[in-house]
């Protein structure tokens, strides 16, 4: 293990899992080994083994079930697009700014169809992750942000909006997207920085428009919205490089 470094030993367990399903040997619903059996047979220790199956887990090839043990999802068919997009966001130096790029140019389609497409749970989820996001920037004055949640709440955001498009490849690309995003975000830099009050609110309204565009089934304006809503992101990391 000393001549791999943490990267490189999750993306040497990504590839093995993504072997193992491809080949065969790894079946829909099959239970993969523990910790301990990942950490002797490939020789990595655990930090890497967790961020691998949690990388695996947010695109949707596996799950954990309640009781234990991490699973292949019933729904899992990981193609060779799927393949390189996991390695490619373990690499060291993905640019943050072709992240959001790619994010301008798939997410605001993702959020059309889920205008379109959105069942009415999935419209209430994502209008109640909204609010729960501007809560947060309401009783934001000043005082230490809760930055893992509002990290958590704007990936729970996005990742619902991807799902609601009712096309799996879309959220799967943007699934991978999200998560390089959030690697790459030196901390949720927007938001810790000098004009991370402001951002906060800037986006929180966002979030509530986006919502809102959804929750109505507008696709046009969900469409619009999101767009502005990757915009300023991008402009604010131009501004603030924080990467």
């Amino acid at each position: 293990m000393s001549i791999i470094n943490k990267r490189n030993a999750s993306q040497l367990i990504v590839d093995y899992i993504l072997d193992q399903i491809q080949n065969g040997y790894l079946k829909k619903g099959d239970k993969l080994m523990t910790e301990h059996e990942f950490s002797e047979l490939l020789g990595v220790s655990r930090i890497p083994l967790r961020e691998a199956l949690c990388a695996l887990s947010t695109v949707g090839i596996l799950e954990s079930r309640q009781g234990g043990g991490t699973y292949v999802t019933t729904k899992c068919d990981p193609s060779v697009l799927g393949r390189m997009l996991y390695d490619y966001a373990l690499l060291e130096n993905v640019d943050l700014k072709q992240v959001i790029d790619v994010r301008i140019l798939l997410e605001p389609e993702a959020a059309r169809q889920a205008a379109i497409q959105a069942s009415q749970r999935q419209r209430e989820e994502i209008w109640e992750i909204a609010e729960a996001y501007h809560q947060v920037s309401e009783n934001y004055s000043g005082a230490e942000l809760d930055n893992q949640r509002t990290v958590e709440l704007d990936q729970k955001f996005h990742q619902l909006i991807a799902k609601a498009s009712h096309n799996d490849f879309l959220w799967m690309i943007l699934a991978v997207a999200g998560t390089s995003f959030s690697e790459l975000n030196n901390s949720n830099y927007l938001l810790t920085s000098d004009h991370g009050a402001q951002n906060l609110h800037i986006f929180a309204q966002q979030h509530m428009d986006i919502a809102q565009a959804i929750l109505q089934s507008d696709a046009a304006n969900a469409c619009k919205s999101m767009e502005k809503h990757l915009q300023f992101i991008k402009k604010a990391h131009v501004a603030n490089p924080g990467t």
